[in-house]
């Protein structure tokens, strides 16, 4: 059953919920909104897509799954699991809301102590883990034959990724630097959002020797997500970074 939260004029004026919303082309910041009510005092609520949805967003044609995945992607809210059941919380969540005495007590787990499911879940984490050491450990599950920094996202196909970072470390006057692994991952977790399989994603710019990620569309030439052109200079550059591009083909 829901519960009666407060929302703040602020909220509509955020923009980073606007750009995600905007990015996923998803009903981000209703479905946020809607959240708070499914959470308990302590902002704590069962990661179960469905039932959500049926709570929050009943009338949507939606994937209330990509939905949760993409505020977590950007910290809005964390996923984690305990005993095996997958739980969520709004980290901001006691800084804006003002709890009726009278609420029950919560009876989900606290997520400081737990395991967290999805290393993707807040910004900052992504940040620290992009600019760690190469400390490495295995993933268990069935991408367990690959080797990957600790924490990277769940999402993050190790094959592929392993392959793109080795190709751009070999690259001359493109170091693989912490912020370039911060924003590629970034980028790719947009265009995973969007809805491009982050595989074959990367598998694209190894085949073609790019710096960057980009859409895969037609004949594997990255394009922006709006148009299919290049959005920046530094997109439309990228287009002739390949191998089959010599200096004196590049448009000058």
């Amino acid at each position: 059953m829901g519960r009666i939260r407060t929302i703040k004029p602020d909220f509509f004026r955020h923009e980073d919920l606007y750009e995600l919303e905007k990015a996923t082309k998803l009903p981000i910041r209703v479905a946020y909104a809607g959240l708070w009510t499914c959470c308990d005092r302590e902002g704590r609520f069962k990661w179960r897509p469905r039932s959500l949805k049926v709570e929050v967003l009943p009338y949507d044609e939606c994937d209330f799954a990509r939905v949760l995945d993409a505020l977590a992607s950007r910290g809005f809210i964390v996923k984690y699991r305990v005993a095996d059941e997958d739980y969520g919380c709004v980290p901001s969540f006691l800084a804006h809301q003002f709890i009726n005495n009278r609420e029950a007590p919560s009876t989900i787990p606290d997520p400081s102590s737990n395991e967290q499911v999805d290393a993707s879940v807040t910004r900052e984490p992504r940040v620290l883990d992009a600019r760690g050491t190469d400390v490495v450990k295995e993933r268990k599950g069935k991408e367990g034959e690959g080797r990957v920094r600790d924490a990277l996202p769940e999402w993050l196909p190790i094959d592929p990724w392993n392959a793109f970072v080795e190709m751009r470390k070999k690259m001359r006057g493109a170091p693989w630097t912490a912020r370039a692994e911060k924003l590629t991952l970034n980028e790719l977790d947009r265009l995973r959002l969007a809805g491009h399989e982050p595989g074959a994603v990367l598998d694209q710019s190894v085949q073609r020797g790019y710096r960057g990620v980009f859409e895969v569309k037609g004949d594997g030439r990255p394009t922006s997500a709006s148009n299919g052109k290049p959005s920046t200079y530094r997109d439309a550059a990228s287009l002739y970074e390949g191998p089959e591009y010599s200096a004196e083909r590049r448009p000058a």
